[in-house]
């Protein structure tokens, strides 16, 4: 490095001089001596020393400034340090979760496939059970058919049958409220009672006649509950028009306990039985209304069931047109 020359304090120039203040003396120009060998050494070293000395302080500042330096990176690798830690804290708290929500997936897992399997022997089984049920479903519609077919031709037979009964009694009626007695003979009450209450004298042409049901049996219905049954005599004709004359006249027995009826099968009197209120009723109305065997007829229409007041309504627009 070049060191910077200095001026030697023994010697000054006239601009020197003149910036110092002093007068300017016009004088002759000495002549200047060299300073000694020493001092120009001297001053060597000590420029030397002076250089070295500033660069200590640079390097002073330097060092100050990397302690500083170090000083803040050591604050950051502190703070780096507890990020790290708390990193790898982090770290260990999601691996350990996410190996237990792997072993708590597997076990999951394995249930799932478990309750698959299950699930799909168990649709095995319900598709051979449907298997079966679609097999026995076509056998029970093939039965249902067949059934109805049966119930068809049952209730066909059973409409014939009772069309059988009801033409096998149509030569027979049943006359109630005579009382019975001891070794009576049907026939003769009969014939007696035609001829006293009916004013019949001819012939009656009676086939056949005795009573229903056993002499002193106890009835039990609640309106003559506890008193003696008397049981109707059922009398066959011989002669049908005999028989349609002595229940034409049987409306001269309303005064008297004794009634006269046809007789018709069982099932047809209980059908006639649930229609006997309907056919009061409608002639409470001022309709006509007939019975004839199980049918109801209200204004010459079929009675078939629905609200009877609109079938009487309709009875009376008939009757007024």
């Amino acid at each position: 490095m070049s060191m910077p020359m200095m001026s030697s304090p023994f010697v000054t120039s006239p601009t020197q001089q003149f910036q110092m203040g002093a007068p300017y003396m016009p004088c002759p120009t000495p002549t200047q001596a060299s300073p000694p060998q020493w001092a120009t050494e001297l001053l060597s070293k000590f420029i030397a020393i002076s250089v070295k000395m500033n660069s200590i302080d640079e390097i002073k500042s330097a060092v100050s400034s990397v302690d500083f330096k170090l000083s803040e990176m050591k604050g950051d690798m502190k703070k780096l340090s507890k990020r790290v830690l708390d990193v790898e804290t982090s770290q260990n708290f999601i691996s350990k979760s996410f190996d237990e929500n792997i072993k708590v997936h597997e076990k999951t897992n394995k249930k799932i496939e478990s309750d698959i399997k299950k699930l799909a022997t168990e649709c095995e089984a319900l598709r051979n059970d449907m298997s079966f049920i679609k097999r026995d479903s076509k056998n029970l519609s093939d039965s249902k058919v067949n059934l109805q077919k049966i119930f068809k031709a049952n209730e066909k037979l059973n409409n014939d049958l009772e069309s059988i009964k009801c033409e096998s009694m149509r030569d027979n009626l049943l006359f109630h409220g005579i009382k019975e007695s001891e070794g009576e003979d049907c026939a003769l009450i009969i014939k007696s009672m035609c001829e006293n209450n009916l004013e019949i004298e001819d012939e009656l042409n009676i086939k056949s006649a005795f009573r229903l049901g056993k002499k002193n049996e106890v009835a039990l219905s609640s309106q003559n509950e506890g008193q003696e049954r008397i049981w109707p005599i059922l009398v066959k004709f011989s002669d049908r028009q005999k028989r349609d004359s002595v229940r034409k006249r049987s409306y001269k027995l309303k005064s008297s306990s004794i009634s006269i009826t046809d007789q018709y099968p069982k099932s047809v009197v209980e059908k006639r039985k649930s229609l006997i209120p309907y056919l009061k009723k409608a002639r409470d109305a001022d309709v006509k209304a007939v019975l004839i065997k199980d049918k109801l007829f209200i204004g010459g229409v079929l009675y078939s069931g629905g609200p009877l007041d609109v079938a009487i309504a309709n009875a009376k627009r008939k009757k007024e047109i």
